[in-house]
């Protein structure tokens, strides 16, 4: 695998078409292959220490006052605001999903003359977090909002397909499900963020169980 908001506690019960690509994934609308799916999850379970580590790390940063961004593409927005929704619900988080558009795939020469994507990265904070979803090759936008966001010192991670993604250059810490069916990808991604979500919570009742400095 690749791996390239007070103090005190909070109450936990309030609160143009794009040209088609030989190498994107083809989801089948069919089933999913839970042959697969077993497949890549045995994979990633060498890595559930480390993902565990790292939603901890991002649920005490939210619990510091930093922001959560999720910017997913069309076939894992829902995945994204299902997240986003779980945490603002379970804890009083500042958080947010958002939708890009799987355009066309990009060039290096695109990707270095595109300007950043302002819509995401105006209000962000050194420290404030980015979690970018995509399972199949991702479009110029997602990689482009990535970028902007590692510059501008966030926390980029990122949830992708198969290996080679480019997605994985501007993330500090990134996953891949080494899948070329989108279903298998998403699948297994709902399984992660799961795990994440859970292990971020962790992370901030640690944080507000800390006694206060005096």
């Amino acid at each position: 695998m690749a791996m390239s908001t007070q103090t005190g506690r909070r109450d936990r019960t309030t609160e143009g078409s794009a040209p088609a690509v030989a190498d994107r994934p083809t989801e089948s609308r069919a089933s999913v292959s839970l042959g697969e799916v077993g497949e890549q999850l045995r994979r990633l379970a060498a890595h559930q220490t480390r993902i565990e580590l790292l939603g901890n790390e991002l649920g005490r940063a939210l619990g510091h006052g930093h922001r959560l961004v999720v910017v997913a593409e069309e076939p894992s927005f829902t995945q994204a605001s299902a997240m986003v929704a779980h945490l603002c619900r379970a804890a009083a988080v500042s958080a947010s999903a958002l939708r890009t558009p799987s355009d066309a795939v990009w060039t290096d020469a695109q990707l270095t003359s595109r300007l950043p994507p302002l819509d995401v990265t105006r209000h962000a904070r050194p420290g404030d977090v980015l979690l970018a979803l995509t399972c199949e090759r991702p479009g110029l936008a997602i990689v482009s909002i990535e970028r902007a966001a590692l510059a501008l010192g966030m926390r980029t991670v990122g949830l992708s397909g198969h290996l080679p993604n480019p997605l994985h250059t501007f993330c500090c810490d990134a996953f891949a499900v080494e899948s070329d069916d989108c279903a298998v990808v998403r699948t297994v991604h709902g399984v992660v963020l799961e795990v994440l979500a859970a292990a971020m919570l962790r992370g901030l009742d640690l944080l507000l169980a800390e006694p206060t400095p005096t």
